[in-house]
């Protein structure tokens, strides 16, 4: 996991993160900004532009 936040940390995200514990232990590393399926599942771009607008309503 160390070896993930260090190249995030180079290209500013963490990539990969698919699960909740994967997605603690990258915190608990120091990681601070993640993609993949825990954060947010792919979505049409419109769906984008209404959460980008409105916000996330719920923490995963």
């Amino acid at each position: 996991m160390a070896a993930i936040v260090l190249l995030g940390t180079a290209f500013g995200v963490g990539e990969g993160i698919e699960t909740t514990e994967q997605a603690e232990a990258y915190r608990a590393c120091g990681g601070r900004l993640a993609q993949g399926f825990h954060p947010a599942r792919p979505m049409p771009a419109a769906a984008i532009e209404q959460l980008l607008r409105e916000g996330v309503r719920s923490p995963r």
